[in-house]
């Protein structure tokens, strides 16, 4: 019956404890900022991949094109990074991390093929993006 006293204390003081502060807490909140508005996704994305040279981690500055297909069988170009010339990448114990942008309308449902060419040559297989 004592614990039972005691738990009862125990939860009339925390009410008391939380009552006193929800004002404090109160004036807190009433501070705070509101939430700016979110802006548009866009469509560029992060491509992180691991680049071997004659079996080992690749390491130093890479060009690289990718490209953007519309299926496995290369039939229809959605896009190219760069548009022109090749892309220089710093690739770091074999690891490199880029940010592609193929625009607006390519990615609309339907499964898309990357092809990744690194000084003049071509990567295979097709990466699928999904």
């Amino acid at each position: 019956m004592k614990l039972k006293l005691s738990l009862f204390s125990f939860f009339m003081i925390l009410s008391l404890l939380i009552t006193s502060s929800g004002i404090a807490a109160k004036s807190l909140y009433a501070t705070a900022t509101a939430p700016a508005l979110e802006s548009p996704l866009g469509t560029a994305f992060t491509y992180q991949g691991r680049l071997m040279d004659d079996g080992a981690p690749a390491n130093g500055s890479y060009d690289f094109r990718f490209n953007l297909w519309a299926d496995q069988a290369r039939s229809t170009l959605l896009g190219t990074v760069p548009l022109s010339g090749t892309l220089p990448v710093t690739v770091t114990d074999g690891y490199f991390t880029v940010t592609l942008d193929f625009g607006g309308g390519v990615f609309t449902g339907e499964a898309r093929w990357l092809e990744i060419e690194v000084n003049g040559t071509l990567l295979s297989p097709l990466q699928s993006l999904t």
